[in-house]
C-alpha cells in the first residue's frame, strides 16, 4: 500500500513464498510482520520437526492454508509454539500463539461441520494434528497431579482422543465425497487412526 518493494532473500520458490510477498505488499504491521517471520519458520524450520516430514507440510499443506483461513492460523500457532520453545524470553512469540489459536479454534470447529470436498477434510485432519502438536508443548495439557495419577486427569490423553474422532470422521467423509481422496490419503492415515484409536481402548479398559 506504500509502495515499498519487499525484499525477503533465502526462501526457496514454493507457494508459500508467494503467499509471504503478498503480505509485504499489503502492508507491514505487526501482526503482518510477525506472520512473515513465523510462516518463515515453519517452513524453513517447525516442518521439518512435524509427522509426515518437511516436505510435505511445505509443499501440500501450506498451499492448502491459503484457501484456509483456520489451517493457516494453526501454522502459524504451531510456529509460535516452537519459536517459543526456543526463545521463551520472547514474550511476542507467547501473544502470537494466543492471536492465532483463538482464531483457529472457532474456525476449525466450523471446518469440522462443513466438509464438502477432500480438499475441506484435508484442512480438517492437518489441523487436528497440528493441534494435537501444540497440545503436547502447553503445560496445561503435560502436567498432572503426581499424588493423583489417573487417566481422568491426563487432559492431553483425552484431548488425543477427542481428536482421533474428528480425524477418523474427517477421513471417512473424505472416501464419500472424493474418489481420488485427497493429500492425507497417500500418508496411511488409517494406521494413524488406528494408534489413536488404541490409545482410545486402553484408556477405556483402565477406566472399568
Amino acid at each position: 500500500m506504500r509502495g515499498e518493494q519487499c525484499i525477503f532473500d533465502g526462501l526457496p520458490e514454493t507457494t508459500s513464498t508467494s503467499h509471504i510477498a503478498t503480505i509485504c505488499h499489503i502492508g507491514r504491521s505487526t501482526e503482518e510482520l510477525m506472520s512473515l517471520r513465523l510462516m518463515h519458520h515453519f517452513e524453513h524450520f517447525t516442518s521439518d520437526t512435524l509427522l509426515f516430514g518437511k516436505s510435505f507440510w511445505r509443499d501440500q499443506i501450506l498451499p492448502l492454508a491459503l484457501h484456509h483461513d483456520y489451517l493457516m492460523h494453526a501454522v502459524l500457532t504451531i510456529s509460535a509454539s516452537h519459536l517459543n520453545y526456543l526463545l521463551p524470553q520472547l514474550a511476542e512469540n507467547k501473544r502470537a500463539i494466543n492471536i492465532h489459536l483463538s482464531h483457529t479454534l472457532p474456525g476449525f470447529i466450523q471446518g469440522v461441520g462443513a466438509i464438502e470436498s477432500s480438499q475441506d477434510s484435508d484442512a480438517v485432519i492437518a489441523c487436528g494434528f497440528l493441534l494435537l502438536y501444540y497440545a503436547w508443548s502447553v503445560p496445561f495439557f503435560n502436567e498432572t497431579d503426581d499424588s493423583n495419577l489417573n487417566v481422568d486427569s491426563d487432559g492431553l490423553l483425552w484431548f488425543a482422543v477427542g481428536l482421533q474422532e474428528v480425524i477418523t470422521a474427517a477421513y471417512e467423509t473424505q472416501s464419500r465425497v472424493s474418489k481420488n481422496g485427497g493429500i492425507f490419503a497417500n500418508y496411511a492415515i488409517p494406521q494413524y487412526v488406528q494408534m489413536l484409536s488404541d490409545i482410545r481402548t486402553r484408556t477405556e479398559s483402565v477406566g472399568q
